[in-house]
């Protein structure tokens, strides 16, 4: 990839601390970030999806070249029980599942 080769880069988990990180260093070398959102789009740089519902606005997809996952729930929210740390692995399965099946 030479210098002015930018890319469009899809990623989810990017409202988290690394991935807000990510998001501003990678534009402000040039790329453009596509963000999965799980709210209604306020930008034509997001792309709304549900885990729950399988769904993603494949519309959007066509010209993402990289896809960066960092979704799932955070793994400081509670104490990791029996209960939470089966959520920590669902939340990362289902989401990842959701975005190999789409792609």
């Amino acid at each position: 990839m030479g210098r002015n080769s930018y890319m469009n880069i899809l990623i989810a988990g990017s409202s988290g601390l690394i991935g807000r990180a990510l998001v501003k260093r990678l534009r402000g070398v040039g790329h453009r970030v596509i963000c999965l959102v799980r709210r209604s789009c306020t930008s034509n740089d997001e792309i709304e999806w549900d885990i729950k519902r399988s769904s993603i606005q494949l519309d959007q997809l066509c010209d993402i070249e990289a896809v960066i996952h960092l979704g799932g729930i955070g793994i400081a929210e509670r104490r990791w029980s029996t209960n939470f740390k089966l959520e920590l692995r669902n939340s990362r399965i289902e989401s990842t599942e959701l975005l190999v099946n789409t792609i």
